[in-house]
């Protein structure tokens, strides 16, 4: 049966029998945390963090946790004075990211890390071991006047893009590509209310079983697959459909599946998110979900999407802090509404979430670790809630 209470924070909904069970991991932005918290919202296990998770944190299957992050001063990559055409700053922009990549073993050692200044929204852990990594790059300034799209600034303002790199366990990049050698000038184009100082925004990274590199770039509503041996794009899909999404991800059918954020979103009147999957050698999409009235599901920035083992789906929107579980009948069987509130780039404390991760309770990665919510009673007196 379905349970569901009256509250504003913690569990407020648990459909013990189609829930998928296990833990799900949260790192709040705007703190110094990464909670593993059980079904009913009750934490059990806790990392405190050296730094301020931006984006989020993953659990890796040896049980130790990697996460991203940086000082709040310094944590958020590049600052660029937009100016207009008569050289006057209108604004300052502070593109996203976080420095510093670490890895902490279950009593908090660290055991790996590496820092560039330049890192940016996404890592991937590798199965051999190395880190595929997403930094800026500057675009070429005889390059700049090819990129179409955006609102135009002043000419001499820097525009960035992105790169990726893998990085070795010792620290050394042995694979890197830029996005300016190989997307397309002509159709991959900025998004018309973005302006031309960030071309392409990448927040996904993902190593596919095969090598290549599924990604994601925000600012040009562009999902694609790249080829790891030839660093051309194999596969690109998104423009007029999706806008400005994040985290696609393979599933085992081959289809790929992506929150589409729905910020600047072409033919709508209003603007609205929804989680949808694709098949790549069609480009239909096969299945969605959407709020009803789609309006009322909506994170313009961040959020993701994880395909569960019994075909769920959990969804994480991180401007209202909620993270919630679907069927693949649309039927909502589990939510949880952040209790973890915290300052973020300036604004008031808010429940900012990029993503979560919900891990099976066979997940290699929880093998021998205490999980124990009566250990942190008091924090979960305040904000754990059971249903």
């Amino acid at each position: 049966m379905s349970i569901v209470k009256n509250s504003i924070k913690g569990v407020t909904m648990y459909n013990k029998a189609k829930a998928y069970n296990g833990y799900t991991l949260v790192a709040p932005e705007g703190g110094y945390n990464a909670w593993l918290i059980d079904m009913n919202g009750d934490i059990v296990f806790h990392w405190p963090l050296k730094y301020q998770p931006c984006p989020f944190a993953r659990l890796l299957p040896n049980g130790n946790l990697i996460y991203q992050g940086g000082e709040e001063e310094n944590q958020r990559g590049p600052v660029i004075d937009v100016k207009d055409s008569n050289g006057e700053t209108v604004f300052r922009m502070v593109l996203g990211g976080g420095e510093h990549i670490i890895e902490l073993d279950s009593d908090y050692n660290v055991v790996w890390e590496y820092h560039d200044p330049y890192l940016t929204h996404d890592f991937y852990r590798m199965e051999n071991g190395n880190t595929m990594m997403i930094k800026y790059a500057k675009v070429p300034d005889e390059l700049k006047s090819k990129i179409k799209g955006g609102i135009h600034i002043a000419p001499d303002t820097p525009m960035w893009c992105d790169m990726l790199i893998e990085v070795n366990p010792k620290g050394e990049i042995v694979w890197e590509w830029l996005s300016y050698e190989h997307l397309d000038f002509e159709t991959d184009v900025y998004c018309p209310l973005e302006h031309r100082c960030e071309w392409t925004h990448m927040n996904t990274c993902t190593v596919l079983p095969n090598g290549d590199v599924l990604g994601s770039f925000r600012t040009i509503d562009l999902i694609c697959i790249i080829d790891r041996q030839s660093g051309k794009v194999k596969w690109k899909w998104g423009p007029g459909e999706i806008a400005h999404q994040h985290e696609p991800t393979l599933l085992d059918n081959g289809n790929i599946l992506v929150f589409d954020n729905g910020e600047h979103r072409r033919f709508s009147k209003y603007a609205y998110s929804r989680v949808i999957e694709v098949n790549p050698k069609t480009n239909k999409i096969e299945w969605e979900y959407k709020g009803d009235p789609p309006y009322s599901f909506y994170s313009g920035n961040q959020s993701g999407c994880q395909w569960l083992p019994n075909g769920n789906v959990l969804i994480t929107n991180t401007m209202s802090g909620q993270i919630f579980e679907v069927t693949r009948e649309k039927e909502k069987v589990w939510e949880y509404m952040s209790p973890f509130y915290g300052p973020h780039q300036g604004q008031l404390p808010n429940p900012l979430i990029y993503r979560s991760y919900r891990y099976g309770t066979d997940y290699p990665g929880l093998k021998g670790k205490e999980l124990n919510a009566e250990k942190y009673f008091w924090i979960n007196e305040i904000y754990g809630r059971k249903v």
